[in-house]
């Protein structure tokens, strides 16, 4: 919405129709609503400059993925392959941990220890660079927008983690936020679905 506002486009979606732009101000909506919620304590976590903290680097996290999935798909339209795409993300996380290794001793111990590969290693091929991968495929089939209706679904999913798992505290005031965020997401990707189509159809004789 943001990005929108200012006119910056990393790829050429379309214009957003009314209904869209008011999709996505709700969704901001929710998103004001939940760190509220968060800040002022009503979450399952702590509140005040804890939440604050958590707050901030999230929104940061989502910003960023956000930038990287839509430069991914301006690569995939140049004619860059999913396996490329996702080796030149990988140089920033190089970059980073090479970073941490000079200056933290502890990071440093734990990655010269051999456990730690063994432990670490085989879960962060499976749960990170395969995931990685299957979504730079979603990217280069999908729109940039369905593919963050998508990941806007995970938190229905860790939410259904945790009940299976127990032992962590769901918070109503979140999981009314997460519900209505989920479910104006899904809509939001529906009409541009349905502009989309609109504007491929051909014209009448």
């Amino acid at each position: 919405l943001a990005m929108g506002a200012i006119g910056w486009r990393i790829v050429d979606a379309g214009r957003m129709s009314a209904i869209e732009t008011a999709c996505q101000a709700a969704m901001a909506l929710c998103l004001v609503g939940l760190v509220a919620v968060a800040l002022a304590g009503l979450s399952a976590g702590e509140g005040g400059m804890v939440a604050l903290t958590g707050c901030a680097f999230a929104v940061g996290s989502v910003v960023s993925i956000t930038l990287a999935t839509l430069y991914a798909k301006r690569l995939h339209d140049q004619g860059a392959s999913a396996a490329a795409v996702v080796a030149t993300r990988f140089l920033g996380v190089l970059a980073a941990a090479a970073v941490a290794l000079s200056l933290l001793p502890d990071a440093r111990a734990a990655a010269l220890a051999p456990v730690t590969w063994l432990a670490l290693a085989p879960a962060a091929f499976v749960f990170m660079a395969v995931p990685i991968y299957f979504n730079q495929i979603g990217v280069k089939r999908a729109s940039p927008l369905t593919v963050r209706v998508l990941l806007a679904l995970g938190p229905v999913f860790l939410i259904a983690l945790q009940t299976l798992a127990g032992g962590t505290a769901l918070s109503g005031y979140s999981l009314a936020g997460v519900a209505a965020y989920c479910a104006i997401a899904i809509a939001a990707a529906l009409m541009r679905a349905l502009s989309a189509r609109a504007v491929s159809a051909p014209a009448p004789a």
